[in-house]
């Protein structure tokens, strides 16, 4: 019995890569993630990753430290989210996944991913932490 063994020398190799559907998947790691994810981002030092949109079936998340000059300002509670429609809606507040139904002791939202209008319960406090991560 003997055995043969081929080998074929690799040359080239990738010089690029371009996968659109990784923004997607980010953001849903994010929304699997949750209050985890934001604990993390609140540390200090390990670098940053600069998020982009590679063009297409994706879309960022809308994260801010709420003021007076947010898309929802302190006092508010909602906001129309065109470019958000046909999404499912993740809502992340002070690093804590919150829930589109309420068991009336914690603050919740609502999203209608039909027209885009976005109310979370409870006004929005000058440095709290938002973020409206979409996935379909």
């Amino acid at each position: 019995m003997s055995l043969s063994v081929t080998i074929t020398q690799f040359s080239g190799g990738v010089t690029s890569f371009d996968n659109s559907d990784l923004r997607g998947t980010a953001n849903y790691l994010i929304w699997l993630c949750g209050r985890y994810g934001m604990q993390v981002q609140a540390g200090t030092g390990g670098g940053s990753v600069i998020p982009v949109n590679p063009g297409g079936g994706s879309l960022e998340p809308l994260e801010f430290t709420v003021s007076d000059t947010t898309p929802i300002p302190t006092g508010g509670n909602s906001i129309t989210l065109p470019q958000f429609i046909g999404y499912q809606l993740a809502f992340i507040r002070g690093g804590m996944d919150q829930y589109s139904y309420s068991d009336g002791t914690n603050t919740y939202y609502k999203w209608n991913k039909i027209t885009g209008f976005f109310q979370c319960f409870g006004d929005a406090t000058e440095g709290e932490q938002f973020a409206l991560v979409p996935y379909k």
